[in-house]
């Protein structure tokens, strides 16, 4: 009789293990795979109690609100419109506080979900057992991009780090219905076990975007860069990832208006006063004259940073 294998319809208790061992299926791998399934479950439902308690500690930071608001919007609000920002934007307050408690660093370089997380290991954060192992995992998310690789309508999507070749499993229903291969989500994935969701809003850019989206990261690195020569993606989504934010102002899906864009990477570019240079030069791809343009040549890069240890 052939063996039972992963692949066969589901195993009834009493037949072989599909792992060849001889033995029963539920004295062998069964009670293995139902514990799996019960953390799964257990993690899923944790994302779903432990969002809201890091959402009510982010409104209770009242002293550094009102700066991250203004950067967050580019100065187009002002914070006294924090209570209206939905109205002003699509999903305004969700996507400003998911970004506020990832991304924005407090006066220790700490970013909220990385003090509770510490808060947490020190008993001062009311979280359970399995939202604190989500916690910790959750320290190093930022806003970033991501290119879609598959769609499973109605289930999820599969995507690329924007400069890596990572890829993640995104369970997100809502996601895979509205975006297409090829398209850019930027998105806060946040991991649970070994698949990851989508935390707060994810937008979605068109994939002519993608050129226009490397040369405004790559401005940032060379202006990082002069500061400190190693700084890499990881530098950038740690000082800087609320650019992202600033790019899918001025450039929705459904109607991107590539004079807006082009004007935004103009602005950006007088304002880290790189207007002397063309992009080519700026980023190693025209002629090396000096030991700048050799410098600029991997503003893309890592700089020696290592994919995130989540990465599938």
């Amino acid at each position: 009789m052939a063996k039972a294998t992963k692949k066969q319809d589901k195993l009834g208790r009493n037949d072989p293990c599909w792992c060849g061992s001889g033995r029963k299926y539920k004295e062998c791998h069964l009670p293995i795979e139902e514990q799996q399934q019960a953390e799964r479950r257990k993690l899923h439902q944790a994302q779903d109690t432990l969002m809201p308690k890091i959402i009510e500690a982010a409104q209770e930071m009242t002293a550094v609100i009102p700066s991250a608001f203004v950067y967050f919007w580019t100065a187009k609000y002002d914070p006294a419109q924090l209570l209206e920002i939905d109205d002003l934007e699509d999903r305004g307050s969700e996507r400003f506080l998911n970004w506020l408690v990832f991304d924005y660093p407090l006066d220790d370089g700490l970013t909220l979900v990385g003090k509770l997380a510490q808060a947490a290991e020190a008993g001062q954060f009311d979280v359970d057992e399995y939202e604190a192992r989500l916690l910790q995992s959750w320290t190093t998310v930022r806003l970033q991009p991501y290119v879609v690789l598959d769609v499973q309508k109605g289930t999820g999507l599969t995507v690329r780090h924007f400069e890596r070749e990572d890829t993640y499993q995104v369970l997100d229903k809502a996601a895979s219905r509205r975006i297409e291969v090829g398209e850019i989500m930027i998105a806060h994935l946040v991991p649970i076990d070994d698949t990851y969701a989508v935390s707060g809003v994810a937008a979605q850019l068109t994939a002519d975007i993608h050129s226009t989206l490397q040369e405004l990261v790559a401005m940032h690195l060379i202006d990082m860069r002069k500061n400190n020569p190693e700084a890499g993606w990881d530098d950038f989504l740690r000082e800087r990832s609320g650019t992202f934010n600033h790019f899918v102002m001025v450039a929705p899906v459904e109607e991107t208006d590539i004079s807006q864009v082009q004007m935004m990477v103009t602005q950006m570019r007088a304002t880290l006063e790189m207007t002397g240079r063309s992009f080519k030069d700026m980023v190693g791809l025209g002629q090396k004259d000096d030991s700048t343009d050799e410098q600029a040549s991997d503003a893309m890069s890592d700089g020696g940073n290592q994919p995130d240890s989540g990465a599938r």
